[in-house]
Parts: C-alpha cells; structure tokens; sequence
C-alpha cells in the first residue's frame, strides 16, 4: 500500500471521509517505520541477536502490537536519551521486559502453555490492555475494560500509576479508584465514543485506528476539593506514547458524555497528526522556535502548536455541530449552558481578522499544501457562521 500524501491525511480532518483507505495506509507507514527504528536501537548492542530473535519469535500480530504501543514508545525515547550519553544498562533491561511481556500475551491469548514467574506478580502488556497474573499453577488472564471494542481503559498499569511532572494529568499524585469509580469512568466514555460514532462515524474510525488506550488519573475524590484554579477535567497526548491519551478525573459525576466525546475528539486528532509528522516530518521546522499569539487561548504557543490546533479546533466544531443538527445534544442530562459555550470557544479563533496562515510567525519550511488547508478550514467556519447569521435575520 502507498503512503498517504499530506493533502489526503489532512481531508480526512476536513471531510470526515476515507474513500482509498487513507487510515490504514497511514498507520502501516507509520508501523514500518517503528520497525526500522528498533531494529536500529538494537542492531548495535552487545545482546542484538538476542532480542532479535526474541522479537521475531512474536509473530507478526504481537510484533504489531508491541511496535504500536505507548510502552514501547516509552522505552525508545529512553533509549534515545541513553545513547546520546553513551550507556543503554537501564534501557535494554527494560527493552527485555517488553520482549517478555507480549511474548506472555501471546501465549496466554493464544491458549498455550505460559511460564510466568508468581514472584514477578502482576504483568501488563505492552499496550495495556491485558494483564497476566500467576494463579495456582496457570496465568489467569485480565482483560482491561474497554469502549468501542478495541480502546482500553487503563486505570491501573505501571505506565498509568506512573508520574510525570511535565504532564498536566499524570503529575497529579494518583488516587486509588474503587470498582464504582471505574465503571462510571468506563461508561461515560464509551457514551462519548457514541456519541461521536452517531454523530460523525468516520471521526469514530479515526479514534480507533489511532488511540488504543485511554490512561485515566484519578486526583480528586470530588470537584470541591479542587483547588481554585486547577484543571479538574485535563486530557491531552503525548506523542512518543503511541496511540494512547490521558484522562483526568472521568470518574466524577460532573465529567458528562459530551465532554467526553470533545476530549476523545481533541487528543484523538492530536494522535493522528502525531502519525503524519513522524511519517512525512515535522509540520513546521522551526515549531518551538516562533510562538504566535493563539486566536483560541490568547497565548503564546510554538508554530507547530497552533498548526495542530487548527486541525483539532476545526474537528470538535464539526462534531458538535453534527450532534446539534441530529438532535442528540437536547436530553436533560447534556449540560446546554457548556455545550454552547464550548463550541462557541471552538469557532472563535477561526473569527479573527487574520488568516490562520497569517498567524505563523514564519512559513519557513511549512509544507504548502499544509498552508493552503489551514486557510480553508477557516473559511469553511466563517462560512458557516455566516449561513448562521443569515437564517437568524431572515427568521
């Protein structure tokens, strides 16, 4: 299959169809890839032959599963790190836990025999959605739970309880969540997941081609202990995490299906622009260098930032609108009052006098096809306001 080029990947945004397959072909390039890139970080090491051969002993599906994971995304930015100060000890330690892991998933999930150390406890796989658990005398198998049949929620991996202090989710001190917790976190995602399926499926075929795993941090045990300011509801993405976003606090009853679907929207696009840079390269050359003034936030953020934003913004607006116009936003429990505040705050930076081109502080190095669908999906808002504008004074 051929790459998808950058004006296919960016219609998909724009249209909310894929007629030649243009999701699929995107993720195999972007599989490709992954298994170039270990095969480079292991190619050079002392153990090479070995890991090689625990890596080909997978078989294609769990090679897939393991390349595609936020573990393994994980463990390369480590290793990246390590090899530019010259020791891989921690990095091919951890590499060899990943091997085992899925090498356990393909066993238990295949239904042959699996050796698993009891000593080891609990073991996750690589995409965090099964974990494996020594019980006299055979491996009992945990499925996580899950929305749409194939997104795992991960309450509880070592990759969910893990902090990172420069994420706004997960350097939130972690809170553990009881069996009541998790299920009304796991329903009021899958009722967001559907309500994007009904009302713009092909963004429903994008989400579960490229997020995998929703990693859910829970901070607070209620929104009164929030501390004034502080973000409640945070998600965001994370791009060496492979098809995986991060969710805070979904478990409260404040958190409603429209937000779901709007954060599983948002962070889902961030993935798939995610796969189009590490395919075809970095939007924007000089992305962290130039910062121009968001219309949407009214702060500073890098070139490349603000290119995503437009994709994402645009997105959410089509999805809200899509659910206006077939009525599934109007039940009782959708709070009207956000909804419409939300989609107000997604069509407004599109509002600004300025071309959205106009915004980058620089065009160096900006693909121009890339230019071009910018400016076009802000017209593509403007004139839909103006449509807006014209049934109100003609009412």
């Amino acid at each position: 299959m051929a790459t998808p080029s950058p004006r296919e990947i960016f219609q998909v945004v724009e249209t909310g169809l894929d007629p030649d397959g243009i999701l699929e072909r995107l993720q195999l390039a972007r599989l490709a890839l992954q298994r170039d890139r270990l095969a480079q970080a292991i190619g050079g090491t002392p153990e090479a032959a070995c890991l090689t051969a625990s890596y080909e002993q997978l078989g294609a599906v769990h090679q897939a599963r393991l390349l595609l994971s936020a573990d393994l995304g994980e463990w390369l930015a480590l290793w990246e790190k390590e090899r530019n100060e010259g020791v891989h000890s921690t990095s091919l330690a951890q590499l060899e836990e990943l091997l085992d892991s899925e090498r356990i998933a393909a066993s238990a999930l295949g239904g042959m025999p699996c050796p698993l150390d009891e000593a080891k406890g609990r073991i996750w796989s690589p995409m965090g959605d099964y974990s494996f658990l020594h019980q006299g005398g055979s491996v009992e198998v945990i499925p996580a739970p899950r929305i749409g049949d194939v997104i795992a929620i991960d309450f509880d991996s070592p990759l969910a309880r893990s902090m990172d202090y420069a994420s706004g989710v997960l350097s939130q001190p972690p809170l553990p969540l009881d069996e009541t917790e998790k299920t009304r976190a796991v329903e009021v995602l899958q009722a967001g997941l559907e309500l994007i399926d009904a009302s713009m499926p092909y963004y429903g075929r994008l989400i579960r081609e490229f997020t995998r795993r929703i990693i859910v941090r829970k901070s607070l045990e209620s929104v009164s202990d929030a501390v004034p300011g502080a973000s409640i509801f945070a998600s965001e993405h994370m791009t060496r995490q492979i098809g995986a976003i991060r969710m805070l606090n979904p478990h409260l009853p404040e958190f409603s299906a429209a937000m779901a679907a709007e954060k599983i929207l948002h962070e889902s696009i961030h993935n798939y622009l995610a796969a189009c840079e590490y395919v075809h390269g970095s939007f924007c050359h000089r992305g962290n260098e130039v910062r121009p003034v968001s219309p949407w936030s009214g702060n500073p953020i890098p070139n490349s930032s603000f290119i995503h934003a437009v994709f994402v913004y645009f997105a959410c607006f089509k999805l809200m609108e899509a659910a206006g116009e077939a009525g599934l936003l109007s039940a009782p429990e959708h709070d009207q009052a956000r909804i419409r505040a939300r989609t107000l705050q997604f069509v407004s930076g599109f509002l600004s006098n300025q071309s959205m081109t106009d915004f980058l502080i620089t065009a160096e190095g900006v693909d121009a096809v890339l230019l071009e669908r910018l400016d076009a999906m802000q017209e593509a808002i403007r004139a839909r306001v103006r449509v807006e504008e014209e049934d109100v004074e003609y009412a």
